[in-house]
């Protein structure tokens, strides 16, 4: 169906992915509204920080990173260590693994152990985690746990044997009760069940981004009119998540916001509006 797609350059709006082609090429009309993991990455490395570094009184914070060799998750640790380095800072200690399955030997835990990072990002499925979380050493010292909530999946805050502080995840959704009851009553109006919010509107704020570029086009509808309208579309309210910017290089936003976990409820709780990452 892509190449479908490209080949006719029939426009792709919305494309619900992560991983965004970074460069794409001039003919590719692909116009993606969510930041990509990478970017959603860069965004919590800064908010941890710039408020919990803080909070832990140092001057030079320690980041352990555990990832597996799927280059998704690679391509992430990568996006990590060049937002650290942007703030003058290295990784502490990185650990990748083979998969499936994800295994720390004797000398990795080992490594962690002695490493006594401040916080550990972890970078893979909440099925991986919680696999993972068995071996992690129950020593006193707890790093502050960092992951991707879209990666991770919801059933990752409830894993009983995660030993952090503090569980810090970031995603591209907000999580606005009154924004949401306010879809939810929307969907009702027209019979349509709720199954995925987060995704489901943005397949509607897509909707309404397709309306909006054929307003601008006008009645001489073309294709290449239709694209060059969406590209000149600035500030389009997307609700889910801050305003689409300018689409010219066909990518919405950059950035994320940053949630909480309530350990003993397991519900989440957002902390932050929204976050974008710092660039040199």
């Amino acid at each position: 169906l892509f190449q479908a797609l490209a080949k006719e350059k029939i426009p792709l709006i919305a494309p619900l992915t992560f991983t965004p082609d970074n460069n794409p090429n001039p003919a590719d009309v692909n116009f993606y509204f969510l930041p990509s993991y990478a970017a959603q990455s860069r965004a919590l490395v800064d908010y941890w920080l710039s408020r919990f570094s803080k909070e832990q009184r140092t001057t030079r914070p320690k980041l352990a990173i555990i990832h597996s060799d799927r280059k998704v998750d690679s391509d992430v640790a990568t996006a990590i260590r060049e937002q650290l380095s942007h703030n003058g800072l290295a990784v502490s200690m990185e650990i990748s693994l083979p998969q499936p399955p994800l295994k720390l030997d004797a000398a990795d835990l080992k490594k962690l152990e002695l490493a006594k990072p401040d916080a550990l990002f972890f970078i893979g499925t909440g099925k991986e985690l919680a696999s993972l979380a068995q071996l992690m050493p129950n020593k006193v010292h707890q790093p502050i746990f960092l992951g991707l909530l879209a990666m991770l999946g919801a059933d990752a805050i409830k894993i009983p044997e995660l030993n952090m502080t503090k569980m810090l995840l970031v995603t591209p959704f907000d999580l606005d009760d009154l924004k949401n009851s306010q879809f939810l009553a929307v969907m009702q109006k027209y019979s349509v069940g709720l199954q995925s919010p987060g995704l489901q509107r943005i397949a509607c704020a897509a909707v309404n981004f397709v309306a909006e570029g054929l307003k601008r086009t006008g009645k001489h509808l073309t294709r290449n009119k239709f694209v060059r309208s969406l590209e000149e579309t600035n500030s389009y309210p997307l609700e889910i998540m801050p305003p689409l910017l300018g689409l010219s290089r066909r990518q919405g936003i950059k950035g994320a916001y940053i949630l909480t976990v309530d350990s003993n409820t397991g519900t989440l709780s957002p902390i932050s509006e929204w976050v974008i990452p710092q660039t040199r």
